[in-house]
């Protein structure tokens, strides 16, 4: 086996970060970076953060990161991040088989690259993924929310969306929720494409921790503007994962989620970008899932 891949295989197996190189040409990143400690990711009381080696994702195509949880673990979530200022979009975001796939969309024209996380954990009481019933989105700019509840005495651990079709669209939102009726994930995608595609919420569902969901860094983007927007969890209590993007309240609200991903010892970021031909300021949200 080459070095390299002897190394990349040593990082997903420890859970430790290895900084991918910038590609050549590729300018220094500007965004908040990715948070990790190898020393938390030794300990077996917490979550344990990996990551994929980066992905290049050519002009106008797409491409897959995936990152691979330690055996003994599940996943509770992940996400992905890149070093480019809004043409990278966040498609697919899903579980498989104890790792975390992230597909994005280039939409610029020059090539990029992209990087996957995943949250892995163990020591629940209950683990189980779930599925949410699928939904028609019609095309030419057409819009739908879905979600999907964890069962009855289960906290939401993280989740995401899979979409059927060509990924030419925009998810506006990927997040949890908590009500008087439980746990959730919420998604909201729009089809750019000139054919009806699926979408279908997935809710990642434990017990054991205790677990709070924290809004936090709410921010307003002007038409075609590109901003992030973070959530930290409280002093006593870990990360475990999040999400976010347009705020409830903004039906047709008309963002592009760019990034997902843990920006802080505590801390989630999501990265939008407000569509050009919005008709005005949009809001977006971030929401960290702490436990203790």
């Amino acid at each position: 086996m080459p070095l390299l891949a002897e190394v990349m295989a040593l990082t997903v197996a420890l859970g430790l970060y290895l900084s991918g190189p910038i590609p050549p040409g590729e300018p220094p990143p500007s965004k908040i970076e990715p948070w990790f400690s190898s020393a938390e990711a030794r300990s077996a009381d917490g979550p344990v953060f990996v990551q994929s080696s980066p992905v290049r994702v050519p002009a106008g195509g797409t491409a897959e990161a995936i990152a691979t949880c330690p055996a003994g673990t599940q996943v509770f979530g992940g996400g992905e991040s890149n070093p480019v200022s809004g043409t990278v979009v966040l498609t697919r975001s899903i579980p498989w088989r104890g790792t975390w796939e992230t597909t994005v969309r280039n939409n610029g024209t020059s090539e990029a690259y992209v990087t996957g996380y995943a949250v892995c954990g163990s020591g629940l009481t209950a683990y189980r993924q779930v599925f949410g019933s699928a939904v028609s989105v019609t095309p030419n700019g057409g819009q739908e929310s879905a979600s999907v509840d964890c069962p009855a005495g289960m906290r939401i651990l993280g989740g995401g969306q899979w979409i059927s079709g060509p990924l030419n669209v925009s998810v506006d939102a990927s997040l949890p929720g908590s009500d008087s009726v439980g746990d959730d994930w919420f998604i909201r995608v729009r089809n750019h494409n000139t054919e009806i595609i699926g979408i279908q919420p997935i809710a990642i569902c434990g017990s054991g921790p205790t677990i709070q969901i924290v809004s936090g860094g709410s921010a307003v983007v002007a038409p075609g503007e590109y901003k992030p927007a973070t959530a930290t969890c409280p002093a006593g209590t870990t990360l475990l994962g999040g999400g976010g993007g347009g705020v409830w309240y903004d039906t047709y609200q008309g963002v592009a989620l760019t990034d997902s991903y843990r920006s802080g010892e505590g801390s989630w970021t999501v990265y939008a970008r407000a569509h050009p031909t919005s008709t005005g300021p949009r809001g977006i949200t971030s929401r960290a899932i702490c436990g203790t």
